[in-house]
């Protein structure tokens, strides 16, 4: 309470004693000065003074008594006036004291008369109030201490309350967010007060996700739960708004969800390679190994560029065993390395080359095909401790090799190609030496054996004709003793290398016996056979043999005979032997000519 009020107040006071002694001292001072005057009387008879001067001895009786009286007076109505304002200002006062904020201050008054009573109520009011107000301080500090989010809204949903938990996860601060709708919260469109009174009425609104929208825009996933305040009437006062950021929750969840669709790829990748491993051990053409890598690679890797290169250990050069897309070998790689692999960086060290972008790693100088925006992987295969060859893989994501678990399973991929590539070679080197003549290159009498009596087979099933030449060198034992034996091998690798060039691929050449060759021609008539068998015995018969050191080479010759499925056998023994009865009328009838039975 203020000083104008305080003065306010006692000016009250000292009306009230100034109306209470007024009202006290002239009915006192009429009373007194008629009792004076009355007692002059009895002294003084009124008929020996006038009138008119009994009126004047009377105001001055009453004028005389007036001080006596006056002061017995106001201290009498000061007395009274105290004893009935003192209990009405303590309780200003206590109230004043309320208002100022003074909670624990009571009006100390007897509880008997009714100013107690009113001062009682008054204190039971105060002790009220400041529980209430206790409560809500309290209150107040859970709100603003809660880790979660709290909004508590006005029912058109504007901010009345928002805790700092709310500041703190979206950037605001309070005063930024008081007053707002709560759609300022959120980034989904869905938050107009109408379906929110539905869900809130069908309770609806408890434990959902919802995306909050911060300050600087940041989307922030919460679990959202929003109750109603009620008032008594039973209709919405209120909305009290619960969330909680879960944002590391979702940032485990999506990790989880990786990790499993990680390893669910990781289990196809390794179902595959076990697949593939599989095919590959069984595989025994090196041509479909490099075709089941070219395709595994595509599917797993959807390159754009993807080139296999494999080494002629013949002329040391490199050859394109696939190329995808289509080009020249010169426009992947540098001339001077096609006809020098040793100086790819990859072929010369054994070692792989990663390029995750072309436009910050450094290429490799031997490639002039350039990836846009991407990067490639360069590979080696390497079978028996050799380099065969190497795989050159494209893809224009930047970085995309940079992945270490890519990298691997192209490691892997490659690794299996280059296993299988040596098993394959080692089984061919095998196998052709069991059916391979060792002096000649071509193949033996047992190969020959079997690969006669399947061609008989096949040539019945489609029913077509199949040719057969048995070639015997003339004088051959001469050759042998004149330049020696020597000299007698390089004649017979220089006639099977004239029969190999002179005959189909689907044809196969043997050596039947010391001198002695063999020709199957599948698909081939007698007549057709014929021309074949002079063509090669004209060839030999002008060709300039090369032998060891002697001066004049000599002239060979050979004997041929011919026969033919099914016009002189049907079977093996009788195919063979028609041509053996030819033969030797070659040799009867004076060498150097080609005979049929």
């Amino acid at each position: 309470m203020n000083f104008m009020k305080v003065f306010q107040l006692r000016s009250i006071r000292i009306k009230l004693i100034l109306l209470v002694s007024l009202l006290t001292i002239l009915p006192a001072g009429i009373l007194a000065g008629l009792t004076l005057h009355f007692h002059q009387q009895n002294f003084f008879p009124i008929e020996h003074i006038p009138i008119q001067q009994s009126a004047v001895v009377f105001k001055r009786n009453i004028l005389l008594s007036l001080p006596a009286i006056t002061i017995p007076a106001m201290i009498i109505g000061w007395l009274l006036l105290q004893g009935f304002t003192s209990p009405l200002q303590k309780i200003i006062s206590g109230i004043g004291k309320s208002v100022q904020g003074d909670r624990l201050h009571r009006i100390e008054l007897p509880s008997g008369d009714d100013a107690g009573k009113i001062a009682h109520a008054l204190n039971t009011v105060a002790t009220e109030l400041q529980e209430t107000i206790a409560s809500k301080k309290y209150a107040e500090n859970i709100i603003q201490s809660m880790d979660d989010s709290l909004v508590v809204t006005s029912p058109d949903f504007t901010i009345r309350i928002a805790n700092q938990s709310t500041c703190d996860l979206l950037g605001y601060n309070a005063e930024e967010l008081t007053g707002k709708p709560i759609n300022i919260l959120f980034c989904e469109k869905d938050t107009s007060p109408a379906p929110w009174f539905d869900l809130i009425e069908k309770d609806l609104l408890r434990k959902t996700e919802k995306t909050y929208l911060s300050k600087d825009g940041r989307k922030i996933p919460v679990l959202f739960s929003c109750n109603a305040i009620r008032g008594n009437n039973g209709n919405i006062a209120g909305i009290v708004c619960v969330a909680l950021d879960i944002t590391e929750r979702k940032r485990i969840e999506a990790d989880l969800k990786k990790a499993v669709s990680q390893k669910d790829e990781n289990i196809k990748d390794m179902g595959y390679l076990m697949y593939f491993s599989t095919l590959m051990n069984e595989e025994v053409r090196e041509d479909k190994l490099i075709h089941h890598m070219v395709k595994a690679l595509q599917e797993h890797f959807q390159p754009e560029l993807l080139a296999v290169l494999t080494i002629d250990k013949t002329k040391n050069v490199f050859d394109t065993t696939h190329m995808s897309p289509p080009m020249p070998l010169n426009k992947l790689i540098k001339s001077e390395v096609i006809a020098d692999p040793s100086l790819c960086q990859v072929i010369r060290t054994g070692r792989e080359i990663i390029v995750g972008n072309i436009d910050k790693d450094i290429p490799c100088e031997c490639i002039t095909h350039k990836i846009e925006g991407g990067g490639y992987a360069c590979l080696p295969l390497i079978t028996g401790g050799a380099i065969a060859g190497m795989v050159l893989i494209g893809k224009r994501d930047k970085g995309y090799w940079y992945n270490e678990e890519i990298r691997k399973l192209l490691l892997v991929y490659v690794g299996l190609t280059a296993s299988a590539l040596q098993r394959v070679r080692l089984i061919d080197i095998t196998r052709r030496a069991a059916i391979t003549d060792s002096l000649t290159g071509t193949y033996n009498r047992r190969f020959f054996d079997e690969m006669l009596k399947k061609q008989i087979a096949l040539a019945k099933r489609r029913n077509e004709p199949l040719g057969l030449i048995l070639a015997d060198l003339d004088h051959f034992k001469n050759i042998n003793d004149t330049y020696g034996h020597i000299a007698g091998d390089q004649a017979l690798q220089q006639i099977a290398s004239i029969m190999k060039n002179s005959i189909r691929s689907s044809d196969i050449l043997s050596r039947y016996g010391g001198e002695e060759f063999v020709i199957i021609m599948p698909s081939i008539d007698i007549s057709n056979a014929i021309k074949k068998a002079e063509g090669l015995r004209r060839h030999i018969e002008s060709f300039q043999f090369q032998i060891g050191s002697v001066g004049q080479p000599p002239q060979i010759t050979i004997s041929i005979g011919v026969s033919s499925f099914p016009d002189h056998g049907t079977e093996y023994e009788t195919l063979i032997a028609a041509a053996d009865l030819a033969l030797y009328k070659a040799k009867k009838g004076g060498r150097n000519r080609v005979e049929i039975p």
